[in-house]
């Protein structure tokens, strides 16, 4: 049973219950996402979605994280009990074969039927923030350029040649900020959102897209090593967690597991 098929089987139905369908399962580099998306009944109710994510190890196994993603984002791994070990890839667990992965979305389903309701349920956001929300990533769809152009210049961060240090700075200003509230930091996340995405484009390829079904900015890369980011979900979920943690950020840059982003 290959891992897709076996996702689908053991988290499927109760991701049924909840309200959710499987999306499909999406690679980007060294990882990937296998997508149950919530049944909206309208544009203006949130999008939440359940993810397990499997990362290529630098050593022999994989990572898997499990993320319930509405409001709030919600990592499974750090609220379950198990044996497995903690991942390298953060807010997940190490496994070395099929077994310990099956054993892993049992946990994960258990842990979907006892707990998965209530969390969907206490982090659905009113009308009114899904609309603002929409706007944001259409927002920045339509005017990266020109904020990338003014944050870089603000910041000083016009350098284009190192990534690595552009993400640490960019680490760095979020958290400070990290105590903040969110209306007093929503420009500073749009902007470090469009420094986010053009970089990612100047060294993996790529374009800003919309996509209307889920109202949302993405940067996708359709070279050979294919990718498909959300730039302000991304910078906003980092500030959310709270967690210094800038490698977590430049995951994205890498077109393979073991490849140094300088």
């Amino acid at each position: 049973m290959n891992r897709e098929t076996m996702i689908k089987k053991i988290i499927g139905e109760t991701a049924e219950k909840l309200g959710f369908y499987y999306k499909g399962c999406e690679r980007n580099g060294s990882v990937t996402d296998y997508t149950f998306k919530s049944r909206k009944e309208s544009d203006y109710e949130i999008d939440q979605s359940i993810w397990i994510i499997i990362f290529d190890h630098y050593m022999e196994g994989w990572d898997i994280r499990l993320t319930l993603d509405s409001k709030k984002r919600v990592e499974g791994c750090n609220l379950i009990k198990s044996k497995f070990k903690e991942g390298f890839s953060g807010d997940c667990w190490y496994f070395k074969d099929e077994e310990e992965l099956k054993e892993i979305l049992y946990l994960f389903q258990n842990f979907l039927e006892e707990n998965g309701q209530k969390i969907f349920h206490d982090n659905k956001l009113p009308e009114d923030e899904v609309r603002e929300t929409n706007e944001r990533h259409w927002r920045l769809y339509q005017e990266h350029e020109t904020l990338n152009e003014t944050y870089r210049k603000l910041y000083g961060m016009e350098d284009t040649k190192f990534t690595a240090k552009l993400i640490r700075r960019i680490s760095d200003l979020l958290m400070e900020k990290k105590d903040a509230n969110y209306g007093d930091v929503k420009e500073l996340l749009l902007g470090m959102a469009a420094i986010y995405g053009d970089q990612l484009i100047r060294r993996r390829g790529g374009e800003w897209m919309w996509k209307d079904d889920s109202k949302s900015c993405i940067v996708k890369g359709m070279e050979m090593y294919s990718y498909c980011i959300m730039p302000l979900y991304t910078v906003e979920g980092y500030w959310k967690r709270k967690k210094d943690d800038y490698l977590y950020l430049l995951d994205d840059f890498r077109n393979y597991p073991t490849e140094t982003v300088i």
